[in-house]
Order: structure tokens, then sequence, then C-alpha cells
């Protein structure tokens, strides 16, 4: 294990022999008389270093060569043998993530390009009442993603030497598998996968563990969803609201129709408390908001008075749930063409006249 080298010119051949050798060590281990002055439980302990050592070259060769079936079988056959390695589990991950974005990059080479939030519909045109759709079922090679991301987790949990840089790779793998836009609920799902990971010994992940919902599925849900289903998602709280949570914070959703309920000035912008619904007629309406919008860099948006009905585009930030709903925006901008136009000077008494 430690004398191998990947560069080297035979590294396949020298893999595939090391391989051949750690199962035939197996093998041979196997058939090995128990010795009479030993017990059975004596014996069985005997055998546990050498088999995990077979077990963990023949995983190592494996994940080499690509065989990541061959590997996870491998490495777990080693974690049977020495449960508390974990060097073991953070290879065990490896293999599990590796084959995981074979799966996921198998049906992926002829999908649709990434979805991007549905548009609300503009002020003016004929709605619908809004109708969430079912959430998207597993996707491709997620059960081997929450197998991988268990097996790093555990490796974190029995603290070894390169504890620090093994939380950097999960935390990194679960961004690129998820792809969400708020880290904070990324680390939130991290921290409680870790620990579990303290308390459950098992190889494989516990059946209390949550299944983290995977970019493709927040993406497909994003595709078939808009502002109004959204919000009504999330008013439903539960599960289903953490789930669209996780497709639609940080994301940006553009010409965004609101009544403006009340409006404070800033520094070079404004907060207000809007109205929006899936109708211009709900929308005129209105006379309370369920949504709060901070506007930036747009200082000609303090001429906003209470009543107007202007579009903004803006990044979903955070909600306050149910009895009183409210949908925060951040970093937005309004419709320069909906801002009121700015009010004529009064002229000085005697402007204009001539002496």
């Amino acid at each position: 294990n430690f004398s191998f080298n990947d560069k080297a010119p035979d590294a396949q051949q020298q893999a595939q022999k090391a391989r051949d050798d750690a199962e035939l060590g197996q093998k041979l281990l196997d058939g090995l008389a128990k010795p009479k002055t030993m017990s059975d439980e004596q014996f069985a302990a005997q055998k546990k270093g050498p088999a995990a050592l077979f077990a963990y070259t023949e995983g190592l060769t494996a994940l080499f060569l690509k065989d990541y079936p061959g590997a996870e079988k491998a490495f777990h056959a080693a974690l049977e043998n020495d449960g508390k390695n974990p060097v073991t589990y953070f290879r065990l991950g490896l293999a599990y993530l590796q084959q995981a974005a074979q799966e996921q990059a198998a049906p992926a080479a002829a999908a649709a390009p990434a979805a991007t939030p549905a548009t609300p519909p503009a002020e003016g045109s004929a709605s619908a009442t809004p109708t969430s759709a079912p959430l998207p079922g597993p996707s491709a090679g997620q059960s081997d993603y929450m197998k991988g991301f268990w097996a790093l987790a555990r490796s974190i949990a029995l603290k070894g030497q390169t504890e620090q840089q093994v939380r950097e790779y999960l935390q990194n793998q679960m961004l690129v598998y998820q792809k969400t836009a708020c880290q904070d609920l990324l680390t939130n799902e991290m921290n409680q996968l870790l620990q579990l990971a303290q308390t459950n010994e098992s190889i494989d992940p516990p059946s209390s563990s949550a299944t983290l919902p995977s970019g493709v599925q927040l993406g497909q849900y994003l595709q078939n969803s808009n502002l109004f289903t959204i919000m009504q998602d999330l008013q439903a709280g539960g599960d289903r609201a953490n789930f669209v949570w996780l497709a639609v914070c940080g994301n940006e959703f553009p010409m965004v129709p609101v009544k403006v309920i009340s409006v404070t000035t800033t520094t070079d912008g404004v907060d207000m408390q809007v109205y929006t619904g899936p109708t211009p007629d709900s929308i005129q309406k209105a006379t309370t908001a369920n949504m709060e919008v901070k506007v930036v860099n747009q200082p000609d948006s303090q001429r906003l008075k209470k009543d107007n009905i202007v579009r903004f585009t803006g990044t979903l930030a955070s909600y306050d749930p149910q009895p009183n709903f409210l949908l925060h925006w951040d970093k937005a901008q309004v419709n320069p063409a909906d801002i009121p136009p700015a009010t004529p000077g009064k002229k000085r008494p005697g402007a204009g006249k001539r002496r």
C-alpha cells in the first residue's frame, strides 16, 4: 500500500498483481486450520488483522483500476474486520462517490440545460390558480452519493490524522452534488450528518439518516414551478418546504409584479413591504404585504410611493413561515420604467423674467 507508485509505467500491471495476491492471501487465510490450543473466538480475532489488510489492498487496487463496485465490496470487508479505521472509511466514501458520479453522468449527457426559476406572469396577463407539482423522484446515483457521504462522515467521526482535509472534501462533494446557492443550508445538512456519524457505527447509512435532495432534483423542481407555487409550498411547511427552500434560496427571480404596501428610504435605495399574487386583480386589491424587498444601489427607487404597482428583480434571502408568511428579498432592483418620474423643482419667484 505504501510502496505503490501510480505513476509507474507498469502501474496497471502492478495493481492487478497486488489485487490477485490479496485475493490469494484471503483464500489461504480462510483455509488455515485452527490450532488446537486456540478457541474459535481467539482464532477469529487473530485473523481479523490480516483479513483487513488483504481486503484493504484489494479495495485500493480496485479503486485505482476504476472498478468501483469491486472497491466498495473490498473496503466493506476490510471494515467488517477493522471497523474503526478512518482511512478505510475515506477510501470507501471515495469509491461510492466515483461510482455515483458515473451513474449521474450517464443520463445527464442527454439532459436539458440547467433549470432557471420560472418568471411570474406579467401584470395584465391571464393566469390560472397556481398548482404545485409533485416533488421529483430519486435522481441517478443518489443512493451511492448518500453512502459516500456517510462513509466520509464516519471517517471524520473517527478523528484520523487527515480529519480536517476529509471534512473539507465532504463539504465540497456535498456542494457539487446539491448545488444549493445558500451555504448555510448546506452547512446545516453536513452538521446533522456528522452528528449522527458520531453515535452510529454502521458501515452504511442508517435508516434514520435523511436522503439529501440532489441538484438534479432541485433543478427539476425549479423548472416546473413559478413564484406562486413556490410560495404555496413554503407555506405548507414540513419536508416539502425544506426541499423547496433548498431549491430556491439564493436564486434570482426576474420582473416580479408587486403592489407597494409601504416603503422606507435607505442610503442608496428603499426597503419595501409589498404584495404579489397570481393575478393582476389580486395584486391591485391587496392591503397587506407577503414580501419584504431590499432595493440597493438605486437612488431613483426612493420616489416609490404606497400603492405603486412595480416589477423588481431580486434574490431570495429568507422567509418567515406561517402564520404571518413573509418572503424576504435582497439585492433587488426595480424596473426603471415602473419608477415614477422625478417632480420638476419649483421655479424661484421672478425666475425667467427679463430685467
